[in-house]
């Protein structure tokens, strides 16, 4: 770890700037922003995540790529914790419609290990990480993004 705790949210602006359907990473901006607390306004949680599914496949998948790499991060290695997806904010419209070339996504650090054991009774290892691909792979686009990192 680089320099001390990670921050315990991430905001994620996503704009598909070229709004090319296959989300090219070339043609979208990314914005992330580090956060202590949760950066939705008030009480505003944002969407539930199930709304991602209103966005295709290819912008599903870039999603991923992103969050992928904030998992990379060395400010993560040896802690056991990952950003999971948590709430969405989809762009919107001048007349309040759904952009979906556009969303905010707020990521919530938590440690995967405690999340596991507490779920099935064992720490994270490489045979539940081999289910928990397993399942990923045979499940919906959008309930793959908090199994994935």
């Amino acid at each position: 770890m680089a320099h001390g705790a990670p921050p315990r949210y991430k905001y994620l602006v996503i704009k598909n700037e070229d709004f090319d359907p296959t989300w090219p990473e070339n043609g979208v901006h990314i914005s992330v922003f580090d956060c202590a607390e949760n950066p939705a306004p008030g009480s505003f949680d944002g969407r539930p995540l199930f709304h991602l599914i209103d966005y295709g496949p290819a912008a599903l998948q870039y999603i991923k790529r992103q969050i992928w790499n904030i998992n990379l991060s060395e400010d993560l290695t040896g802690t056991g914790c990952k950003y999971f997806p948590v709430s969405l904010d989809p762009g919107r419209l001048f007349d309040g419609r759904v952009d979906l070339n556009r969303l905010c996504l707020v990521l919530k650090l938590a440690n995967c290990n405690a999340a596991v054991r507490d779920v099935v009774g064992v720490a994270l290892d490489d045979e539940i990480e081999d289910l928990i691909a397993e399942f990923s792979a045979t499940a919906g686009p959008f309930t793959t993004l908090a199994y994935h990192y």
